[in-house]
């Protein structure tokens, strides 16, 4: 994100001495206090990847657009000199388990989709808008939202720009927190939140009429969410029957569905298809109760707690133990991950087990 001028509400609690926190460094603590310390202990930035970075660049963009500032058409160059610069730095995509660039080619893939069909949404919207949340009397919350829409009833809905993938079952409750928080500000300011969503920005949702199963009698709405890469070829099957009750031969279909899928462009099939298949950004929505507003008030302050309960000795600040499960995040998306022994530990057991697996033939 571009630089911000400090808000005068922040300034005045910097001013105060208060405690301030965000979701962000919550989850840090959370999740790694050795990340936490070497952060916000010792105040080290550590190393950028790609992901924060290109995700960073394209809410810069997407937040000039939406304050007129920028169009439709700044957002694929923006995102190619952004990926260009990365290459220049030698910072780049993780390797997939066979050491390919399958990931990087799909996370380009999808957002130069996104960058290719995004059309600036209508209504009253503001960006990058503070909230401030007080959760006791020296300890607060900051955090700043992608994007408020003002609606006409007078209530506001609240949207977070995702270039991530998408959430699992297991990870929603630590990703909404976020929104809860943002929604519990904007309440106590008096707003009434229509909504809260995430946009999914590698992702379409498409809508159409369709058999659900091969011996399905009848058609009915059918909705499905798909990576923007895969449009057209997740859509292979349906799209084929209906090329074929217009009346389409099949070498007109296989050279239609063929140069379609190449280029992952529904422009490319006849117009009574273009006009079926209803495709829109994804938006996620989440719906908050009051159980979750409160088990997200409990967590940041029980997190913030811990945090304020320990002193400046790094022995006091342990690591996340490194497994299986957490180590891509550990080597890949850790701004510390590169100089934590934790991880250094980890992948040199896991070498050491490499080798004498070789040693046995």
């Amino acid at each position: 994100m571009g630089q911000r001028e400090i808000d005068p509400r922040l300034q005045e609690l910097y001013d105060k001495g208060v405690s301030l926190f965000s979701i962000s460094k919550i989850n840090t603590i959370n999740a790694c206090l050795y990340q936490a310390y070497k952060t916000y202990i010792l105040h080290q930035r550590g190393r950028n990847n790609v992901y924060g970075i290109m995700g960073s660049r394209v809410h810069d963009v997407l937040e000039k657009i939406m304050n007129d500032e920028a169009t439709e058409k700044d957002l694929l160059p923006a995102l190619q000199s952004e990926l260009a610069d990365m290459e220049m730095l030698g910072i780049d995509f993780p390797k997939d388990f066979k050491g390919g660039t399958s990931i990087r080619d799909g996370w380009i893939s999808d957002m130069e989709h996104f960058c290719n069909n995004f059309i600036k949404p209508s209504g009253n919207f503001t960006t990058e808008e503070l909230i401030l949340l007080q959760l006791g009397e020296n300890r607060w919350l900051q955090g700043y939202v992608d994007l408020i829409k003002h609606n006409n009833d007078g209530s506001i809905s609240i949207y977070d720009w995702k270039t991530s993938s998408q959430f699992t079952k297991e990870t929603l409750l630590e990703h909404g927190r976020q929104l809860v928080a943002y929604a519990i500000a904007k309440e106590k300011e008096g707003f009434k939140v229509k909504e809260v969503a995430w946009i999914m920005l590698k992702y379409v949702e498409v809508k159409f009429m369709g058999k659900a199963r091969s011996n399905s009698k009848k058609e009915t709405l059918i909705t499905k969410v798909l990576n923007r890469r895969k449009l057209i070829s997740k859509l292979k099957g349906y799209i084929e029957n209906d090329l074929y009750k217009l009346g389409y031969g099949e070498i007109d279909i296989d050279i239609m569905l063929s140069d379609a899928i190449n280029n992952n462009d529904m422009k490319l099939l006849p117009q009574e298809i273009q006009d079926k298949y209803i495709v829109k950004p994804y938006v996620r929505k989440y719906e908050i109760t009051e159980e979750l507003k409160q088990e997200t008030l409990d967590y940041i302050n029980k997190t913030a707690d811990l945090f304020e309960s320990l002193g400046k000795d790094e022995s006091e600040w342990r690591g996340l133990e490194v497994d299986k499960k957490n180590s891509f995040f550990c080597n890949c998306l850790c701004s510390h991950g590169h100089e934590c022994p934790y991880v250094k530990k980890y992948n040199d057991l896991l070498e050491l087990n490499k080798t004498e697996d070789e040693d046995l033939f």
